[in-house]
Formats: C-alpha cells, structure tokens, sequence
C-alpha cells in the first residue's frame, strides 16, 4: 500500500470516527407515535430537559405539503408552537420551582442533558436524568392507538435513603403553546386562549379561561388553583381550531396538580405571530420524594388535537372538553340577543346533520339558510300585508296629517300630544310587526357567525370553484396589501352588491327624519362588507344565499301584495 492510499484509509477511519462521535453527539430525538392516515403524532423531543421541540399530527400530513410540491417536517407553523429564540426549558415540560436546600440545587432538569432510557417499543419513549442522592427523574410518553392523547409520565425512583424522603416538594411543567398567527385573527380579535376547569367534591364544574389581551402588562397570571374542596380537571391552550390539555389519570395519588398560571410569548413578533399573543400554561404540582426502592409518580394525559364537539364525544376522557367549544360560542357582544349561545350549538348540530346526507359543508349552508328563511316566509308575508294596510290608510289621511302638522308648526309638544290623539283617532298604528322577521334571523346570523368563526369541522371543507375552504376568506387573487388586504375577496363584494340591491329596491318614505335614516341604513351593508371582509367564507355563503332569497321573496309578494308604500316600507327592514 501507497503512503498517498494509506492517508486515504486513515482519513476515511478519521471520517467514520468523527461522523459516529457526532451521530453520539445528537441532542434531537424523532419519535412516530402511531400509524401514518390515522391518529398519532410525529414529535422531535431536545434531550436538553427531554424537551419537546416540534409536534405533527400525522393525520394532517396532508397539510404539511406546499404549493410547490415540497414538504415541511412539522406541522408546527399551524398547530404546536415553541420559540427557537427561547431556552429549552421554556419547552422542556418540566422545571423545577422550589426546591429550598435541597442537594439537587446544583442539577437542574430543565436545561441538563437527559439519557434516552427506551426507544425500543412502537408508541413509547423514556427519558431518565440522575439527580444525585440515589435519586432518578424519568419522564415517559407513551401512546394508545384510537387516542388523541400521550400518557405522560413523570416519576422519582430512589435507589438509596434521601435526606428530604417523604417530604413534599413545589414542582413546575410547562405546556405546550398553541400558535395563533395573524391570518387566523376575527375582527382582530387573537383567538388564543389559556383554560382551565375545576370540579369540586359535588361534581359542579367551574371554567377559568385568559386570553393574550387581559392584562398584556402582566407576565404571568394565575389561572386555575386546587385545595380541599376542588380538584383540577384540566389545564391547557386552545386557538382557533386546536387544543393541548393537561388532565390528571385517575388513581394517581403520589403526585397531583395543584395549580396553573399562565405566560405569554413571543418577546417579539416571530413567523406572523404578535409579541405576547401566545399563551403557556405553567402546571405547578405537588410532588412526593421517595423512600429507598421506591417510586413516586405523576400520570396526566396530554390532548393534543382538533377543537371539536365530533371528536370530543368519541371518548369519554374528552367529553370534559365541550365546554371550552360552548364558551366559544359565547359572541361577547353587549347587544348579543338572549340565547345566542344555545342557538350557536344547535346550529352546529344541524349544519353536521345536513352535512351528513348532502357532503358538503357549503351546500349544508344554503340549505339551512333556505329553511330558515322558509320558515318566515308566513310571518313575513303577514307582516308585509299589514304594511300595505297601514300604508293605504296613512295615504288617506295624508292631507290631515299634513294640516295638523302646519297647525303646530312651532310647538313640538304640542303636535305631538295632537298625533297621539289623532292616532287614537283614527286607530292609525304602525305595524310594530314588520320588524319581527329581521329579529327573529338576528340571532340566526350572530349564531352563525360564531359558530363558524371556530369550527373545526369546516376547516379546509371545499364549496365551489376556488372556495377551498370555508373557515377562511374565499381569497380569488392574491394581491400582498398587509394583513388587512392580503387578498382579493369577491364573496364580500357580492354580499354588499346584493344587500344594497335589496335596500335600494325599498321606497323612501316621505317623512323627512324616517327618509334620512332610510338613507342611512343604505349604508349599513358597506359597513359590514368592511367588517367581514376577511371572514369565514362560509359566512359569505350564508349571507349572499339569504339575500338571495330575499330579493326573490320580495318579488313574489309584490306581485301578489303590489307594491309597497314609503310610509309602510319605512316599518320593515330587510332580513339578513
């Protein structure tokens, strides 16, 4: 052999040898939890402080490919949320709190270098950190199939005596965080929450929830508390559309949660989401030091999945969770008509069952809207046939009304308390009636409107040619104009044609202040088109469709009624 092949021998040695220490010096360790098309999840954990770094729902893979054909590793842009910029620990689903004069001051779980204790098995991960004392940390993730959760394991095994055995100590985890980027603001509105719901000793269940905006001033805010007479039933985050909830498994007595307070990040606007918009939960517990050969644990199952009532009810550990889907539905409007919520839910359960028979979401819309509006279609043409009657009376006696108004020219008062009595009069009342039907569909449309500002069921459900997507803007053309604009939207622009069209085809009414709010309400669907303009298509759909029908209703009783009087018309209102 040459010197110049026994170099080349030597250096592709070196090269093996250099390439095995730094495959040994890996700190990331991918692991598959379940079957690819089904339920599970793809997670990349940091062994600095058996951190979890980036999770994928394998059964949105599909969700992972771009326009150009290529794929992202994880689905953590859209679902699971860690800042890079940040230490491990802020990641790490384990901190310590307090730990007083312990001999472990010196070995902080949360940043040091864990062991992986076991790979081996399908669906289950170990990781295991020497703390010193003869004690050790282990941390286990393992995966049922048919679940949307991880058994999450976190335990003390003593291999010798330990000054402080027995004792209780202040422990800290921190959760995942759910990423709400800009695109997925309403109104800009985050929809990014913390929740947290207790259960006392008689079942009765309390719900705790803070979002980014409450107090954006504050780093840290508690969140939920136990103590004797309330137990934790959950923690976690939510966004639009996903969720990731602690909950304790039951029969789990050597360790327990006791409470959760809440932070936000990012420090500064990251990959389209705002400084401070993204809540984490901090999950403090109660742990017991262990005896010589023996184990303290913490069990708790982690949710990691779709906001969804379907889903929710497919086992019974996440029926807990419904209540975070209704109090979504809450609209938080100070004018919200009672039972708004109820009405939200309701419309839910109808749109899944339409949506069952006809498969498609977009089409189970219209058809709702049609029987809602079918549903009116007797008040409203009793309605208008009363305004026609008020409108053939007020004509006739429109050269009295006229006198009586020149009469009392310059007293108010006094022409008012004459039109009282020439009402009483004449029995010449307006029809209070032509507005129930715009009443009556207001809560249709504000249930509607939260009920799809944050269901998941019609996350990326198709309609109709480049509708793709019905929990989105309908976004024919991309035009870039900044978050507000950042596409071109004709479902609006029809929305606002079409109502205009419906308003404008009503007669002003002679009195003058009725025909300048007349005039007024004209405007009224421009103003909405600028506020929905970047809301869910599936809004859209609802909206055109009742105009729609609308404007053929309005047809059919004037053909059959005749046309409507100004002074009648200025008593009624279109329905939306």
């Amino acid at each position: 052999m040459t010197h110049r092949s026994s170099f080349a021998a030597s250096l592709a040695i070196a090269c093996l040898l250099a390439g095995a220490v730094f495959a040994q010096d890996q700190t990331d360790v991918e692991k598959l939890f379940g079957q690819p098309g089904v339920e599970g999840y793809r997670i990349l954990f940091d062994r600095y402080g058996a951190a979890v770094k980036h999770v994928n729902l394998i059964d949105h893979a599909a969700e992972l490919e771009n326009a150009d054909g290529s794929r992202d590793d994880y689905l953590l842009t859209d679902v699971y949320w860690v800042n890079p910029a940040l230490p491990s620990q802020y990641h790490s689903w384990l901190r310590v709190r307090e730990w007083g004069g312990s001999v472990f001051a010196d070995v902080d779980p949360s940043v040091a270098l864990w062991d992986v204790l076991e790979n081996d098995a399908p669906n289950r991960i170990v990781f295991a950190l020497d703390l010193g004392g003869g004690i050790q940390i282990r941390k286990s993730f393992t995966f049922e199939s048919g679940r949307r959760d991880l058994l999450f394991e976190l335990s003390l095994h003593a291999s010798d005596e330990h000054p402080r055995a027995g004792e209780e100590m202040g422990w800290a985890m921190t959760g995942l965080a759910v990423r709400s980027p800009k695109i997925e603001y309403t109104l800009g509105q985050n929809p990014a929450k913390a929740v947290g719901e207790v259960i006392d000793a008689a079942g009765e269940t309390e719900l705790h929830s803070i979002t980014p905006a409450a107090k954006p001033e504050q780093l840290a805010q508690p969140l939920v508390q136990a103590d004797a007479t309330w137990d934790i039933r959950f923690i976690g985050s939510t966004n639009r559309f996903f969720g990731a909830f602690l909950f304790p498994v039951e029969g789990s007595v050597d360790a327990r949660l006791v409470s959760a307070s809440v932070s936000r990040y990012p420090s500064a606007e990251q990959d389209d989401t705002p400084p401070q918009s993204v809540p984490v939960c901090e999950f403090g517990m109660r742990f017991t030091v262990p005896h010589k050969g023996e184990t303290s644990k913490l069990a708790c199952r982690y949710y990691l999945g779709p906001k969804s009532n379907r889903i929710f009810e497919q086992h019974p550990d996440y029926v807990r969770f419904s209540e975070i889907v209704s109090n979504d539905l809450n609209p938080g409007c100070f004018c919200t008509p009672p039972g708004t919520r109820a009405i939200g839910t309701f419309l839910l359960w109808l749109l899944e069952a339409i949506q069952s028979f006809v498969g498609n979401w977009g089409l189970a819309i219209v058809i709702l809207t049609i029987c809602v509006r079918g549903a009116l279609v007797p008040l409203n043409f009793r309605m208008q046939k009363s305004m026609r009657a008020y409108g053939a009376k007020t004509a006739k006696l429109k050269p009295k009304l006229e006198a009586l108004q020149k009469q009392h020219a310059n007293d108010k008062q006094a022409y008012q308390r004459a039109m009282v009595e020439f009402q009483k009069e004449h029995k010449l009342f307006p029809p209070l009636g032509g507005c129930l039907p715009m009443f009556v569909t207001i809560p249709v449309f504000i249930g509607l409107f939260t009920a799809l500002r944050t269901s998941y069921d019609l996350r990326q459900q198709p309609f109709l040619f480049w509708i793709d997507d019905l929990s989105k803007p309908d976004q024919l053309i991309a035009l870039g104009w900044g978050h507000f604009m950042p596409y071109f939207n004709l479902l609006p622009i029809l929305m606002v044609g079409l109502w205009w069209w419906l308003q404008a085809s009503t007669p002003l009414p002679s009195d003058p202040q009725q025909r300048q709010m007349m005039k007024i309400m004209r405007f009224m669907p421009l103003m909405f088109g600028v506020m929905l303009y970047n809301y869910a298509s599936g809004l859209m759909v609802y909206m055109i469709t009742s105009s729609l029908f609308a404007l053929v209703e309005q047809r059919v009783v004037r053909k059959i009624l005749g046309p409507v009087s100004g002074d009648a018309a200025a008593f009624s209102a279109p329905t939306i």
